[in-house]
């Protein structure tokens, strides 16, 4: 009963294990998603801050080329706005199937865990429950008797 004891919290200990390996797995890959998101923006903010002075300096040169460069910033904004939403989207995507991953890999732990608890049940009390058969058939056996 003692080694069973110990091989119930033994396994705990690795439920326990496993579901922090998770968390901080799933920690660090969030971080490292976020980090690589800010970096990203920060580079397409500068991008558009810099278009945005370009406009503002061709409005002040010229009224003729406004219209155009105006125009063409516009485009470039667009394009940066689409490329900015396609890696926001990639990023989201990673997230998802990074957490998914580790979500079913603890699932897959801890049904393995689950299974050798139920095994190792069945082994140390399926012999108990054959002797208290034989018990009630002995006790069943003298009555008849």
């Amino acid at each position: 009963m003692e080694n069973t004891d110990l091989k119930l919290k033994e396994t705990s200990e690795n439920i326990f294990t496993g579901i922090e390996k998770f968390n901080t797995d799933f920690s660090n890959n969030m971080k490292e998603q976020l980090d690589m998101f800010i970096t990203n923006n920060e580079n397409y903010s500068a991008g558009i801050n810099r278009l945005v002075k370009s406009t503002l300096d061709a409005v002040d040169e010229s009224e003729k080329n406004n219209s155009k460069m105006i125009d063409k910033n516009l485009e470039q904004i667009a394009k940066l706005n689409n490329e900015l939403s396609i890696l926001l989207k990639g990023h989201v995507e990673n997230i998802e199937k990074a957490l998914e991953d580790s979500l079913n890999k603890s699932l897959e732990s801890l049904a393995q865990v689950m299974a050798k608890i139920s095994d190792r049940f069945a082994k140390d009390y399926g012999p108990l429950a054959d002797k208290l058969r034989e018990i009630v058939e002995l006790s069943n056996n003298k009555r008849v008797r």
